[in-house]
């Protein structure tokens, strides 16, 4: 990056960045700026930070082709010490990739109000609309509200039995516990409404909501995620694979899966033909790749076994201690620390 204005005057490596992503950065600090070793932090604007919860980001919520019959999916979980279930229910299908991104940003209007007690989000059918920056009419408010709906009328039941501490726990919970759309009738004719200004009232569910005040989530890019992504498979690969720490190596944070058929289940594929698969799955992960620098490696590999792995190697987004044990969710901080050396 040059480091000359067109004056040909020196000018700060930070405030070329300011001037290049005027809409995308709310603050540049300049760490170290030695000839040999640039370093800035960079803070991005919140508006365009969204969130997906650890435990929806992580399951198989989400269906790339969703019917919209009634559906119960049990979807098991299994780590050294804890064993589960979780059975999802929904009387209106499976949730799409869309209404993924939706509840993003719905967590992520939540986190803008900086009241983490209260678990209410209002906004508006028409600002929802703006921010998928989509034509206004009709059929997208009728749209918007199936979602809402569909959002909604998800049913939980997780079932988790703790061998260190000897005991199951079952949790029963909704994603949004509570949603009101308030629309206009102009000049009182009943059957004649408006819903373009119509305001929305949201009550996110109280295990969801307890989970967010834990910071058991994981921020994202609007921006990267609606604007950029263009496939439903990577867009749901983006949130699965960009939530998973890994483990700290050299160049950054490592992580590995292999390719089977629980992945298949959490990612929303339902194909039966495993070529044509991975072949989806390989094309998603070069969309991903193509507009995300973070990513030094993201590839499917041959494992130990003679299948395939998912490979991602990202950068340091953040200066995290070896020895780090935070949580996931904390681990996607809308600061970056950017070196060039």
């Amino acid at each position: 990056m040059s480091r000359t204005a067109d004056s040909g005057g020196p000018t700060s490596i930070g405030d070329e960045l300011r001037a290049a992503l005027p809409e995308l950065l709310a603050s540049i600090k300049v760490v170290d700026e030695r000839p040999e070793h640039v370093r800035l932090e960079l803070a991005w604007r919140d508006d365009d930070v969204v969130l997906m919860e650890n435990n929806l980001q992580r399951k198989g919520v989400w269906a790339l082709n969703p019917d919209r019959t009634p559906v119960q999916d049990v979807l098991r979980f299994e780590t050294e010490d804890v064993v589960g279930t979780l059975v999802m229910e929904s009387s209106m299908g499976r949730l799409s990739t869309t209404e993924m991104e939706l509840l993003t940003w719905i967590f992520g209007q939540w986190h803008r109000r900086e009241e983490v007690d209260e678990p209410w989000v209002r906004t508006s059918l028409r600002a929802i609309n703006e921010a998928f920056a989509t034509q206004w009419g009709g059929s997208r408010a009728q749209f918007i509200k199936e979602m809402l709906r569909r959002l909604h009328r998800v049913r939980f039941e997780a079932e988790v039995y703790d061998a260190k501490r000897g005991k199951k726990v079952t949790r029963m919970f909704n994603i949004l516990d509570y949603v009101e759309i308030s629309e206009a009738s102009p000049e009182n004719r009943l059957g004649r409404w408006t819903a373009e200004n119509a305001p929305v009232v949201l009550k996110i569910g109280e295990f969801i909501h307890q989970q967010l005040r834990l910071g058991q989530y994981h921020r994202y890019s609007w921006r990267t995620l609606r604007g950029q992504l263009k496939t439903p498979l990577a867009k749901r690969l983006f949130i699965f694979l960009d939530g998973q720490r890994g483990r700290r190596v050299r160049e950054g944070w490592l992580y590995e899966r292999r390719l089977d058929d629980r992945l298949l289940e959490t990612l929303g594929i339902r194909d039966t033909n495993r070529p044509r698969s991975i072949a989806r799955i390989r094309t998603a992960l070069a969309e991903i790749r193509a507009i995300e620098p973070r990513y030094l490696r993201l590839e499917l590999q041959p494992d130990a076994e003679g299948g395939l792995k998912v490979t991602r190697l990202k950068r340091d987004g953040a200066v995290v201690p070896e020895d780090s044990e935070g949580p996931v969710g904390r681990s996607g901080s809308p600061v970056t620390t950017l070196g060039f050396d």
